[in-house]
């Protein structure tokens, strides 16, 4: 009988209030219906217990929307970084490499930077800079579900989140020094359909109609796609063509107080490049700051 509840919460994610929604994820971890190391789970049981003290209340809940919140979008976090997997057994075919399922995540980046992420959104979100969400160069989706999942945890029903991105790798740049330096082995390993994402999306409960998928390469999609403001500009284009392309098109529509993230500065010398150049062009001096102690990609407030 409580599976089948879970199951309907699940189904019905959209009709569902935030607590009803967030508490079936955390019953899934807790219940084992998630799959996660063992020992991680029972390191977090004290945890999940907290948050589900039994009351008198809606669904046999004491409910404390804070704590309810970080611990759904710490899930999420888990889920997108490969850590565990939906569904209900290991897959004994996925290596593990210090507790990450490389072939199970849905993003590569760091779970330092995607704190630094978590913190920009509830930053924006506690000073109601007004917005949408956009990420630029997606891979398998994974930044661009913990967005919505965000979104999702606060219930602003005013927010969408832009996927953008080839879905074909990278473009076709001979002279580029950074699509050279890759083998062909990387260039098909970030090549991700849209379809497979939207796929990532839906098995996380978070594809509806608020979720925007721009296909096609930046300088055909981006600056005629129809958006208004963001709040949250991430780009993850690597190039310095792509980059270039994505940050000319996008910064102006960035809210003041808003958040710009260039998740490839420090890595790829063509990202910096386009960065900079932007920068110096319209007088940007805005101060960068990394994402994090181990983490080569940099942010900064939009300030005028």
């Amino acid at each position: 009988m409580r599976l089948l509840l879970i199951l309907f919460f699940l189904s019905s994610i959209h009709a569902a209030n935030l607590p009803q929604d967030c508490l079936s994820l955390i019953d899934r971890y807790s219940d084992g219906s998630i799959y996660i190391d063992q020992e991680e789970r029972e390191q977090n049981k004290s945890e999940i217990e907290w948050i589900r003290k039994k009351n008198p209340y809606q669904g046999g809940y004491k409910l404390n929307e804070k704590k309810i919140r970080q611990e759904y979008l710490s899930i999420v976090k888990r889920i997108v970084r490969g850590v565990f997997e939906l569904g209900e057994h290991p897959r004994k075919d996925v290596p593990n490499y210090r507790g990450i399922h490389k072939e199970l995540r849905y993003t590569m980046v760091s779970g330092q930077a995607i704190n630094t992420l978590w913190q920009l959104m509830k930053d924006v979100e506690e000073r109601a800079i007004e917005g949408d969400f956009l990420e630029a160069g997606v891979w398998r989706g994974g930044v661009s579900i913990f967005m919505k999942a965000f979104i999702h945890a606060y219930e602003n029903t005013k927010r969408h989140v832009w996927v953008a991105d080839s879905f074909e790798g990278w473009p076709k740049i001979e002279d580029d020094p950074d699509t050279i330096r890759c083998n062909n082995a990387v260039k098909k390993w970030i090549m991700v359909s849209d379809k497979a994402v939207q796929r990532n999306f839906a098995r996380c409960n978070l594809l509806d109609e608020k979720v925007h998928f721009l296909k096609g390469w930046f300088k055909d999609t981006l600056a005629k796609a129809p958006i208004e403001k963001l709040a949250i500009l991430r780009l993850d284009g690597d190039l310095y063509s792509s980059t270039k392309e994505s940050i000319e098109a996008l910064y102006p529509k960035l809210a003041v107080g808003g958040y710009i993230i260039v998740d490839d500065y420090n890595m790829f010398p063509g990202c910096n490049q386009a960065i900079d150049e932007y920068r110096e062009s319209h007088g940007i001096t805005a101060p960068m700051y990394r994402q994090g102690a181990r983490c080569k990609g940099v942010y900064w407030k939009k300030d005028y």
